[in-house]
């Protein structure tokens, strides 16, 4: 009669446990993505309304040194805005024949599918929209 060989000691795991792991973070996954989707928007949203406030202050120091507002937003360096490379004015339109003289500026971040739209200074607050 023949002996049967003795076990190891040592046990790796089966081939269905590890199916079973890589399915289960697998799902893991495609439920964290969506999520992670969303909260890079609302970061670029922020960082690009960060810019506008930063744009805005920087109007009103310029409009109260000069009493008009500035024909680029390039100009507005010196009163402490500066472009960054995410974040770019994509429109930038100043009305003089309104009273009072207003600014419309369209801003938007690379990484968002949104714009903000503001007319300064009359508009309390930007309004988001869609890109197109």
């Amino acid at each position: 009669m023949a002996k049967p060989k003795p076990r190891s000691s040592v046990r790796g795991f089966t081939l269905i446990e590890l199916l079973i792991v890589t399915v289960v973070i697998a799902i893991l996954a495609s439920l964290v993505a969506p999520r992670l989707r969303v909260v890079r928007e609302k970061a670029a949203d922020a960082a690009a309304l960060s810019s506008l406030h930063d744009l805005t202050t920087a109007l009103e120091l310029y409009f109260n040194e000069r009493y008009e507002y500035p024909s680029d937003p390039a100009l507005l360096v010196d009163y402490g805005w500066a472009p960054t490379e995410d974040v770019t004015v994509t429109t930038y339109k100043v009305e003089t024949k309104s009273s009072p003289p207003s600014v419309h500026i369209h801003i938007e971040h690379r990484a968002s599918t949104h714009f903000f739209h503001l007319k300064f200074p009359t508009d309390a607050q930007p309004e988001k929209r869609s890109k197109k």
